[in-house]
């Protein structure tokens, strides 16, 4: 027994700790796991003693247990302490351990898996010949002076390269040596009794076992008795179960493939299908699923082998993906740009989540097809491109995007009224000073030829732009309660009566980059009112992108107070709306509700505004005078504006 597990136990021998030694162990501190011994372990070179647990063979290690301990944590015995005597007849039982396995055991069950060790019976273990003792207490004989003969079986003989055989000693009369001799085989030599061999090159390749005991030795040689067959490599493996749903269509650009259910195999090697596509350009990709009797939510994954190395696990190699859709999905996919080769395609449809090129799943299909990358043909260029903002103030930047198709690989632009006014980049960045309407012409270029195209009136330059396509609410109901106070720091201070919907008739200026204190208040502070602010920083004549809410107000009682950040590239003139709703949340374009919305004309022109006051030497008379400088930055044109010249 020990001091630390107080528990009977037959203490059946010991193990010095070898690196890649593989048992179960319990720790000094008592916890017990099947443990590998690592490189660098601490346990290496230490003593754990292999004790033989009374709970049976569901136990550890077929009922033993590798325990890590101080001798002194040894508190007892209850064993019979050898030599054995016997008072009967003239016999003692002296045990040694002969065969140096770690092990006295007398055939009390099977040794350890982990024992690398014959399993016979020890006995008398100074003798190799006898056995355990019988039901007299004399030794049995194990080998009755026959010399040892050699045997072994295989766990399989025929194999693929990188494959491994496990050998089995099947030698009669008790060898106690034997060395293995494999041909071809890593390791190609062992002394173990069941060792097991990896095979890394094709053929046939001959095994030989020598085995031996005190009686003599024996040699059974085997020719050409594996064979190992080359490594083809090849796609995985990849289905779900088609009963229900399946794959119907798959169309990529102009090529399409329509099928049917495979059932409940839920796959279909279509590689006698061809998708041929051009290596650099883009496909719309349209699929569509089957149902019976019901629709489901289904998930899509789309991959090719882009290098051909018969997997689809390299960067880049899935190519579309799209969840939780009960009809058709599009997208598009990008082929890169890379060498021919004729490749495999795989398309996945899952209702369990989206699932890997080598899943096998309920509830779905795999279709495989044949891809043929090619070179890309090169195409005659179509110019095409866009811009934004179509309507600009003067010294506001405009963004000029290529959409030209046919790759073309350059670009000349004529920008009538522009800084620059020509330009080779593909996508030009372009400042207009003064106020008017201007042509844009676009040619491009590649080893085909050339294509142009030209627009003329495409950029409007304005003093001040405020789009006339914002939506008006009506219906909105200020009786009860309305907007009563708009504070936007020092750059807006309104207070007004309900009016349902109102525009303020003065232009309110904030500055790119600056935060505004904001206060809004109700006219009736018991009311709980949900509050938004929104500017239209693009001018395109709504409040519905992602940066244009500025302020997010849910059942608040009484005055809001917060803040807002004009981004530093608000630029121009464009329209803010406060909104108040009583009841629930408002969009920018709600009717039919009680509140109050209030639109304000904004510039973020970034003018200066200088008064001064007192008498003045020359032109300025007596009073007060003040004048704007704008825009800022501004271009190769500034505007002065005078309030009045005395």
């Amino acid at each position: 027994g020990l001091y630390d597990w107080s528990h009977a136990m037959v203490l059946a021998g010991y193990q010095v700790v070898r690196e890649g030694d593989y048992f179960y162990y319990r720790s000094p501190t008592g916890s017990r796991m099947w443990k590998t011994v690592a490189a660098g372990d601490p346990l290496i070179g230490k003593t754990v003693w292999i004790f033989k647990n009374s709970w049976g063979l569901s136990f550890g290690d077929q009922g033993y247990v590798y325990v890590e301990t101080d001798i002194s944590n040894f508190g007892w015995t209850h064993a019979v302490k050898t030599p054995v005597e016997s008072l009967v007849q003239d016999y003692t039982v002296e045990c040694v351990d002969n065969d140096g396995d770690g092990y006295f055991w007398w055939g009390l069950g099977p040794k350890p898996l982990s024992c690398n060790c014959p399993d016979d019976p020890d006995g008398d273990d100074s003798n190799p010949d006898l056995g355990p003792l019988d039901e007299y207490g004399n030794c049995t004989i194990l080998n009755n002076g026959l010399p040892a003969v050699a045997n072994f079986s295989v766990s399989d003989n025929l194999i693929t390269e990188g494959e491994s055989v496990t050998f089995t000693d099947l030698s009669k009369n008790y060898p106690t040596s034997r060395l293995w001799l494999f041909e071809g085989g890593s390791p190609d030599t062992s002394t173990l009794n069941n060792p097991v061999v990896t095979y890394n090159s094709p053929g046939t390749f001959g095994v030989k076992l020598i085995v031996s005991n005190s009686y003599g030795g024996d040699t059974l040689y085997l020719p050409d008795y594996i064979n190992v067959t080359e490594y083809t490599p090849a796609y995985c493996e990849s289905h779900g179960s088609a009963n229900e749903e399946w794959i119907a269509n798959v169309t990529i650009g102009s090529q399409s493939v329509t099928s049917g259910s495979s059932g409940a195999a839920g796959y279909e090697d279509f590689t006698s299908k061809i998708f041929s596509l051009e290596r650099g350009r883009s496909y719309d990709i349209l699929l569509e699923p089957g149902f019976n009797p019901i629709s489901k939510s289904e998930y899509w994954s789309v991959w090719i082998d882009l290098n051909g190395d018969l997997d689809f696990n390299d960067p880049g190699e899935q190519l579309f993906s799209a969840s939780k859709n009960s009809s058709a999905v599009s997208g598009t996919i990008s082929v890169p740009d890379g060498l021919p080769v004729d490749t495999r395609l795989r398309v996945s449809m899952s209702s369990s989540g989206l699932q890997s090129p080598c899943a096998i799943f309920d509830g779905g299909e795999v279709e495989d097809f044949t891809v043929s990358l090619i070179e890309a043909v090169p195409q005659l260029p179509v110019a095409d491109f866009s811009a934004s903002p179509l309507i600009a103030a003067p010294g506001e930047p405009v963004s000029f995007t290529d959409l030209s198709t046919g790759d073309p690989d350059s670009w000349e632009w004529f920008l009538n009224g522009g800084d620059p006014a020509v330009s080779n980049l593909q996508n030009p960045l372009v400042t207009y000073n003064s106020p008017g309407t201007y042509d844009v012409q676009l040619t491009v270029s590649n080893s085909e030829g050339s294509g142009s195209v030209t627009r003329q009136g495409y950029i409007t330059v304005k003093e001040e732009i405020i789009p006339d396509l914002y939506c008006v609410p009506v219906a909105v109901n200020s009786l009860s309660d309305w907007i009563s106070k708009v504070e936007i720091g020092t750059a807006l201070v309104n207070s007004s009566y309900g009016d349902g919907y109102s525009l303020w008739p003065s232009l309110t200026e904030l500055i790119p980059g600056n935060t505004y204190p904001v206060s809004l208040s109700p006219y009736n502070a018991r009311n709980k009112n949900f509050w938004r602010v929104w500017i239209d920083f693009n001018r395109d004549g709504d409040f519905n992108d992602s940066d244009e809410t500025l302020v997010i107000g849910n059942n608040k009682k009484g005055e809001l107070t917060t803040s807002i950040s004009i981004p530093a590239y608000a630029s121009g003139v464009t329209r803010m709306r406060v909104m108040m709703c009583t009841g629930n949340a408002p969009s920018a374009c709600n009717d039919n509700f009680s509140g109050e919305v209030e639109d304000y004309d904004v510039s973020f022109s970034g003018s200066v505004s200088i008064f001064k006051s007192g008498r003045t030497e020359g032109s300025f008379a007596e009073g007060d005078y003040g004048y704007k400088i704008y825009p800022n930055p501004a271009g190769k044109t500034l505007f002065l504006q005078l309030d009045k010249i005395g």
